[in-house]
């Protein structure tokens, strides 16, 4: 199994009881783990399966230095060496970026 090529930046572990009413299809119905890495990926697990659900990549080459998950909106937040900051959707693999410099 693949999963990241750098040193893992953070674990979150997805309590399935708080994703009971999310619309994704990739997040519920059993237990979830994400992943984030030096290697600038963001990766859901299922925990259950050890199967990768979603990778998704950072495009500009710039160290990711913080992570965590909404259980409000299902997003990832992702910050940055540089100051940025991506918010990513794990269902639709895709991210928008909000630069600060």
């Amino acid at each position: 199994m693949q999963g990241h090529s750098g040193t893992i930046l953070k674990i979150i572990p997805l309590e399935p009881e708080r994703l009971v009413d999310c619309k994704y299809k990739n997040m519920k119905d059993s237990a979830k783990i994400i992943t984030a890495s030096l290697d600038n990926t963001i990766i859901l697990w299922d925990y259950e399966k050890n199967d990768i659900i979603s990778k998704v990549e950072c495009p500009q080459a710039t160290e990711m230095t913080a992570c965590a998950f909404c259980y409000k909106s299902y997003l990832v937040a992702s910050g940055h060496e540089i100051g940025n900051i991506r918010i990513w959707n794990l269902e639709i693999n895709s991210c928008v970026l909000l630069k600060f410099s």
